[in-house]
């Protein structure tokens, strides 16, 4: 008889490892480890991460995880836009802010959006390199030149940046926003969208393809209304900082999720966007 909610994982990924912490499960790190522990234990689940295994009760480990309910949340393919009306208002602070609170396991990857000629706010507020940026990426458009053209920014932490000149992605189009994406997916816990303050085909892309939409404002009426348009059936809360008088009537009568803070302090912010 198997012993009681007995699990093994096999796994070579450390941050997987860390994430499945519980009493009853075992780690094997090798096709043959896993044999000789199999052959030495009876286990009533089998959870097949990177290494290619075939057991009888064996689980997906992103089904496994999926079900899993321990302290710490698995935040797979979580895509969070951080999106606004207006200018000023904080959209790649705040994205800075949430890269760098999420959990050192997590692999981060932000996709900076805001095309200008010079380069973007966000590259300069990083100090990241000129390259390599999503123009070079658009040469051959494969994983692997995604993976390439990606810049580090700090261990778990990566960046794929505007260029620094507005025509080198003269021929970038809608579906290359949804393949960054999907390749995004693939590799990384968390991507985060920094995205302009305007409305056009990239804007909308990719926001329909994010998990979570991030809006800041100040609280306007004609803004608000644009937002609950522009927005209508997307999953989204709009941060208040310092609103003008009223924002709140307006919100309300709109049907707007919300919230309003005094500073962009992530901490207070952040679950509530995860717990939506």
């Amino acid at each position: 008889m198997p012993l009681k909610n007995m699990k093994l994982l096999v796994s070579t990924n450390v941050e997987n490892i860390k994430k499945l912490k519980e009493k009853n499960i075992d780690v094997a790190v090798s096709k043959t480890s896993a044999q000789l522990k199999l052959e030495a234990k009876k286990y009533d689940t089998v959870i097949k991460d990177n290494i290619d295994v075939n057991f009888d009760n064996i689980i997906e480990i992103k089904d496994y995880i999926k079900n899993f309910n321990a302290d710490i949340k698995p935040f797979k393919q979580e895509v969070i836009s951080v999106y606004s009306q207006k200018g000023g208002l904080g959209k790649t602070t705040l994205v800075k802010k949430f890269s760098e609170s999420f959990q050192k396991t997590l692999k981060v990857l932000i996709i900076d959006l805001n095309f200008s000629d010079g380069g973007s706010d966000l590259s300069y507020m990083l100090n990241l390199p000129v390259i390599p940026h999503v123009g070079m990426y658009l040469k051959d458009k494969s994983k692997k030149g995604f993976m390439e053209n990606l810049v580090q920014y700090k261990d778990n932490i990566f960046v794929m940046q505007t260029p620094p000149k507005i025509n080198l992605i003269d021929d970038m189009t809608d579906k290359d926003i949804i393949d960054i994406i999907t390749y995004a997916r693939s590799e990384f816990d968390i991507i985060l969208l920094d995205l302009p303050n305007s409305r056009n085909s990239f804007v909308m892309t990719a926001l329909e393809q994010s998990t979570k939409i991030v809006v800041l404002s100040l609280g306007y009426p004609s803004e608000l209304k644009r937002i609950k348009e522009n927005l209508n059936g997307l999953n989204y809360i709009v941060i208040f900082k310092k609103p003008v008088h009223g924002y709140r009537e307006i919100a309300d009568t709109l049907n707007m999720p919300y919230i309003k803070v005094n500073d962009l302090d992530v901490s207070s912010i952040l679950p509530k966007i995860l717990k939506g």
